[in-house]
């Protein structure tokens, strides 16, 4: 599971149109969605300037994990190409945080009904889901772009050192998590021949 959420979006907010906004907003999710899918994810939803989506949905040899390292790496360099293309018209370039953790979750359309077509798209629940989220508003307490559970790192089968974990308490869970933080999901770059 990933979750990526823009970094100060009501401050970027204020003072422009709603169509500026929308504008921005549009080409920051789709970029992102195109990259998120071109690693085999799964966009599960847009929550205001937020993406959760979902990898190895249909994969039982652990893959998906691998595929949101590689996708959260390209989410960085596709921010960078945004903020270049933006940087006559934002006072502060964009700033994304992500987060990413891997387990068991609930898979399923909610909220179907013969009425309307709203709970058509897949979505995903569970305690996985809302540690990966934990771990996205955990890189904006660190001031780091990215956050990652050890749990993905030995998924996508990197040997991590010990001594480099991060330890992490996680609201609304009584054990802690071990993981890794970096400046920028760029510095996956190094590692990623390593991912299966």
């Amino acid at each position: 599971l990933m979750f990526i959420d823009i970094r100060g979006f009501t401050k970027l907010s204020e003072g422009r149109l709603p169509y500026d906004i929308v504008y921005i907003l549009n080409q920051y999710m789709g970029r992102m969605s195109e990259v998120i899918t071109a690693h085999s994810g799964y966009v599960d939803k847009f929550m205001g300037d937020g993406i959760m989506a979902i990898f190895g949905m249909d994969d039982e040899d652990g893959h998906g994990a691998g595929d949101a390292l590689r996708a959260a790496l390209e989410i960085s360099k596709a921010l960078d190409e945004l903020n270049t293309i933006h940087e006559t018209t934002l006072s502060d370039p964009l700033r994304i945080g992500i987060g990413i953790h891997t387990g068991e979750a609930i898979l399923g359309r909610i909220g179907t009904s013969k009425m309307h077509t709203a709970g058509e798209r897949i979505t995903a629940l569970g305690d996985t889901v809302n540690t990966a989220s934990r771990l996205e508003a955990l890189s904006k307490q660190l001031g780091k772009e990215i956050v990652v559970s050890q749990k993905v790192l030995q998924t996508a089968g990197l040997d991590w050192s010990d001594q480099d974990l991060e330890t992490y308490e996680i609201r609304g869970r009584e054990d802690t998590i071990s993981g890794i933080s970096l400046a920028s999901a760029r510095e996956l770059s190094g590692m990623i021949s390593q991912v299966r």
